[in-house]
């Protein structure tokens, strides 16, 4: 059913368009490539993935090994060990499911010691892993060299990174995992990010390990009229009416992020029906929608210093700020350059700010928009 789906991955027939990515994306994993992804968070990549890409591996490829690895906020290489080995769990017992898992587990993962239970609920066999939490060595690059030995040879292989950039936080994980990723050369791999800075860093810089691996894929704001006709689509059920001129008032107030535009556009959908609706009651739409996020919205900002939130407050209030380290922003602020430059990072990092070609903003529309109202 087609609706608006915010707060959780979106199924094929809602996502909004992204179809020349979705075209590269496939043509992309069939021809075995490596695929750098980016895009703001919530422009929908992970749904493109989960929810396109890898259902059509699958199909294309019915003897096929898929393992996506989540790597956001990881902090040291044992946490990398721990994500990458609970996905390839997950990946292996996908793949060899019912009787053949304990068969090919012992033919192919000897190696890293694997060892089985029964889930109490389904009664189905899982497979774990016989590695130490406390390892604190790159054992992750054992699973890779498994994946490249034994699987890859056995079935068409893709490998899936979300939030890879996170892993430039950890002493030495780029090299380590350049090591292992470089031997793959007959799998398809997609890197994803939300931290374009941080990628560009990875697999831009001369000097760094990830340094001309892979090819582009970058999600970009879906245009004003296809993104209208995907709100006129939902809002026909209830006979809501909203011309372009609106829908791009919209779309704008909240950057083009498509999760934002979604909770507004449900919100709409439910208190509406039969109307025309306006710029005004957009703004009283959105009004409406962040006063019911106030106590969420309080709680987050208090984990900031006084000084983070005068920064997160200016920067929504005046942003978004070209030069954050200039004459008049640092008068409002009252920081140093150098504490400001520090400061800044540190909140791009923790993707509470995003720095685009128009400057310095805040990474969540609602945020933004929250900020301005109440602040």
């Amino acid at each position: 059913m087609k609706s608006f789906i915010f707060d959780t991955l979106l199924e094929a027939e809602n996502i909004c368009n992204h179809q020349k990515e979705i075209k590269i994306l496939k043509n992309g994993v069939f021809d075995k490539k490596k695929l750098v992804v980016y895009g703001p968070r919530n422009y929908g990549k992970t749904s493109v993935v989960k929810n396109i890409i890898i259902p059509e591996f699958k199909r294309k490829n019915k003897n096929s090994f898929i393992m996506f690895v989540d790597m956001m906020q990881v902090k040291d290489i044992q946490s990398i060990n721990q994500r990458i080995g609970r996905a390839f769990e997950q990946a292996f017992s996908d793949a060899f499911f019912g009787k053949s898992l304990i068969e090919s587990a012992k033919k192919l993962l000897m190696s890293l010691r694997p060892e089985f239970k029964t889930n109490s609920e389904t009664g189905e066999l899982a497979l774990t892993l016989g590695y130490s939490e406390k390892k604190e060595y790159a054992w992750f690059q054992d699973v890779f060299k498994t994946i490249n030995e034994k699987i890859r040879p056995q079935r068409e292989t893709l490998i899936v990174f979300d939030e890879f950039q996170d892993i430039s936080h950890v002493d030495e994980a780029e090299g380590l995992l350049r090591d292992s990723i470089q031997q793959l050369s007959k799998a398809a791999i997609i890197f994803m990010g939300s931290k374009k800075h941080l990628l560009s860093t990875m697999f831009a810089k001369p000097s760094a390990p990830f340094a001309s691996i892979g090819e582009d894929v970058e999600f970009k704001p879906i245009p004003y009229e296809e993104y209208h006709d995907y709100i006129m689509q939902r809002f026909a059920a209830n006979k809501v009416r909203m011309k372009l001129e609106v829908s791009t008032k919209l779309q704008d107030l909240l950057n083009r992020v498509p999760e934002p535009i979604n909770i507004v556009c449900d919100y709409l959908l439910n208190n509406f029906e039969n109307t025309e609706i306006t710029e005004k009651i957009i703004i009283k739409a959105l009004d409406d929608v962040i006063d019911r996020r106030r106590s969420r919205v309080e709680e987050y900002m208090s984990f900031f210093t006084k000084n983070e939130e005068s920064v997160i407050i200016a920067i929504a209030k005046h942003g978004p700020i070209k030069q954050i380290t200039s004459k008049n922003f640092l008068d409002i602020v009252k920081l140093t350059p150098r504490a400001l430059a520090q400061m800044s990072k540190k909140l791009i990092n923790h993707s509470v700010l995003e720095k685009a070609k128009e400057g310095f903003a805040i990474a969540d529309p609602l945020l933004k928009q929250y900020l301005r109202k109440f602040r």
